[in-house]
């Protein structure tokens, strides 16, 4: 046995005052930053300190992890759209594109608890529907304090099709892929272009923003 929470020795009697003294009983092996935890019905028990790791519970007890488990621990964020290009307009619902050479910009720095991407989306609503209909999506970004350009990476995602079938409602469009190259870090400034594309069913959309999903 190891580990458990017992009475220091204290010889062959017991007198008072060890029985109530704060140091009367320890765990095997304490050391400081232990904690008690039920490692049974009737048995207290030590799990000893780590560092850098969080405590999840696994087969009923807890336990030192070097990472979450899947699912838990992810945040996000939304950045509206701030700029409108070409002839497009800034309307209550996004950025309108729905003609030749419009298109809007959305921007987020990356946070800085930020340590792997869960997804990378553009909010657009729809304002006809076609399953077929494209945008196009470019992507730039750069460490803002870093020394690096602010699109020293980025990528081009020509004609992606959004699949609006429903119009009038948010839609999500993933462009995860756009920011794989060079994967995005901590202190990046992103920033996303969605612009006009006339293949098959043509633009014809607001861009709210973008979310970011990351752990």
């Amino acid at each position: 046995m190891a580990n458990e929470f017992e009475h220091t020795d204290v010889g062959n009697s017991l007198t008072k005052a060890e029985y109530h003294a704060i140091g009367g009983h320890v765990f095997d092996s304490q050391a400081i930053g232990d904690l008690l935890y039920a490692s049974s019905l009737t048995q207290l028990s030590r799990l000893g300190i780590t560092n850098d790791r969080v405590l999840i519970s696994s087969g009923g007890v807890p336990v030192w992890s070097a990472a979450l488990p899947a699912g838990i621990g992810t945040r996000e964020f939304f950045a509206a759209v701030h700029y409108a290009g070409g002839t497009a307009a800034i309307e209550t619902t996004g950025v309108l594109i729905d003609a030749a050479g419009e298109f809007g910009y959305a921007m987020i720095l990356v946070p800085q608890d930020f340590t792997s991407i869960v997804g990378l989306e553009v909010i657009l609503v729809p304002n006809a529907t076609g399953a077929d209909m494209h945008v196009d999506v470019d992507t730039f970004y750069g460490a803002y304090n870093g020394g690096e350009a602010q699109n020293v990476h980025g990528e081009t995602g020509n004609a992606r099709d959004i699949g609006a079938t429903i119009n009038n409602q948010n839609l999500a469009h993933d462009i995860s892929d756009l920011v794989d190259t060079n994967p995005l870090v901590a202190g990046d400034f992103l920033l996303v272009k969605v612009a006009y594309d006339a293949t098959a069913v043509a633009t014809n959309l607001n861009y709210k923003g973008l979310r970011l999903k990351y752990s």
